[in-house]
């Protein structure tokens, strides 16, 4: 038998995935040193971009973000207002309910880091080049194609950034609470998430937004 038969195409891309997930972790850490001389963690960091482009969450939202129990979510609040990248604001209506918003250390700091990421993003598609982004492209529409056949999705568009071609947005657009949840219970999205994952130049991330116009009926 050759050395060839021996060859396990499985393990072989189980320590491929590995190896590429490590390799991400270390990308995501070395980013997050280059843009504070704080001890803080990726999620930490991914929580102030976050309150930059949604500010005014609870530790609710934060709760339900991060997918972190409430006591859990207050424990990085509480680091990060240490720090004096976020403030707290009692909420006018309800004493017990606090909103909250970046300082403006806090917002250097995520500017800072969104100016390194978006070097690295660059540089990571100059590598990949288009045929990834055709890739990225292409599993995404098919996900979306069968997500919208689901009976709680109302919506579920796949966006491509103008000036930059390796950026998208998923805009998902739900009828119920829950069919978020079933969402992730289905096939074509567990296909969708593992084929895309080696292809992320940083996490994915997601912002919760509430209907307004028009009527939830009219979707």
């Amino acid at each position: 038998m050759s050395q060839s038969d021996n060859f396990d195409v499985d393990e072989f891309i189980r320590n491929l995935h590995l190896f590429t997930h490590l390799t991400r972790h270390s990308i995501e850490n070395r980013l997050v040193k280059n843009a504070t001389d704080k001890q803080l963690s990726f999620c930490q960091m991914n929580l102030l971009r976050v309150l930059d482009e949604s500010p005014g969450l609870t530790v609710g939202d934060v709760s339900r973000f991060m997918e972190v129990s409430y006591p859990a979510a207050t424990k990085t609040i509480d680091k990060l207002v240490k720090f004096g990248f976020i403030r707290r604001k009692e909420d006018t209506k309800d004493r017990r309910v606090s909103h909250l918003f970046l300082t403006a250390s806090g917002k250097r700091v995520i500017d800072k880091y969104n100016h390194i990421q978006d070097e690295v993003v660059k540089r990571v598609s100059e590598i990949y080049g288009e045929d990834k982004i055709e890739e990225f492209k292409k599993i995404s529409i098919e996900n979306a194609q069968n997500s919208i056949k689901e009976p709680g999705v109302a919506r579920f568009d796949v966006i491509q950034q103008n000036d930059d071609k390796s950026k998208f947005v998923l805009n998902e657009v739900y009828r119920t609470h829950d069919a978020p949840g079933k969402h992730k219970e289905t096939d074509h999205y567990r296909k969708w998430r593992d084929a895309v994952d080696d292809m992320m130049a940083e996490p994915r991330h997601s912002v919760k937004f509430s209907n307004l116009f028009p009527e939830d009926s009219d979707w």
